[in-house]
């Protein structure tokens, strides 16, 4: 992706985070962490999105408990799917999202993404849900 895009896909991410709460709600999440094996090289899991009102997209950031997990792949799923997620790294941890220019999702569970981690080391790692909502 050209230099230039990726500027533009990332400043509407920051520009999306700095929304006033108001604008946005919590998503409550059943699983807020995942613990990647030890002795293991990779591992995907699905972020799954439960809505109870309808919404125009979703943010989300994901913190790895250690420098030697990176994410290798990020596949948005279902009716999600057809959007391309914007991304930005701050802090240690990975914030991605999907937005429409209207509350084009309605109500309901979605599978939004399928993520893959590659890790090393002996020990066992974690990957952390510390944000996320969705944006009305």
């Amino acid at each position: 992706m050209k230099t230039p895009i990726k500027r533009l896909l990332c400043g509407l991410l920051c520009a999306s985070l700095s929304l006033p709460a108001a604008l946005a709600a919590n998503i409550t999440a059943s699983v807020t962490s995942i613990t990647l094996p030890k002795g293991e090289s990779t591992a995907s899991f699905d972020l799954i999105l439960t809505a109870d009102k309808a919404f125009a997209g979703a943010e989300f950031g994901l913190k790895p408990s250690a420098d030697d997990i990176t994410l290798t792949s990020l596949e948005m799923l279902g009716e999600i799917g057809g959007n391309s997620p914007v991304q930005a790294d701050k802090n240690g941890i990975h914030y991605f999202g999907f937005f429409t220019g209207s509350n084009a999702y309605q109500p309901g569970t979605y599978k939004v993404a399928r993520l893959t981690y590659r890790y090393t080391g002996s020990a066992s790692r974690t990957v952390t849900l510390t944000s996320s909502k969705t944006v009305t």
